[in-house]
């Protein structure tokens, strides 16, 4: 991600030409382990904090205000990019990475997709079950 600006200890930088992994452009803003995004649409304040990959390429994400919700990775898995991700024992390898997810194998998703683009669980109708 390219650095846009670093001084007194804060980190500056942005995304801003990259649509098939990134929704819109958004500045990361980075001190010590404080984190912080900001989009053209909309500030994204919420960062997960917890996630399961379950069956049916699904993510189930907690973000720090309480919220739960369900991400559909399907379509993304269509991209070159998260090829690596269509076999079930990397795709069950995610992690919380400070404002976003990241698999071990290097794949990414921009933070405000996993946000915005989410189902709040409760409005989930399919059955949810961990990836085994």
């Amino acid at each position: 991600m390219p650095i846009v600006s670093q001084f007194y200890g804060i980190i500056i930088s942005m995304f801003f030409n990259d649509t098939d992994r990134h929704h819109l452009p958004h500045i990361h803003v980075q001190y010590a382990e404080y984190r912080g995004i900001i989009n053209m649409e909309n500030i994204i304040e919420e960062m997960p904090t917890e996630v399961t990959a379950l069956e049916n390429f699904l993510l189930y994400i907690k973000f720090q205000n309480g919220e739960e919700k369900i991400y559909d990775m399907k379509e993304m898995l269509k991209f070159d990019y998260y090829k690596n991700l269509r076999s079930k024992e990397n795709f069950k390898k995610v992690k919380v990475y400070g404002i976003t997810l990241k698999w071990s194998t290097g794949e990414d998703i921009a933070p405000e997709k996993i946000y915005f683009n989410s189902i709040p669980i409760q409005k989930f109708k399919s059955e949810i079950k961990k990836m085994e």
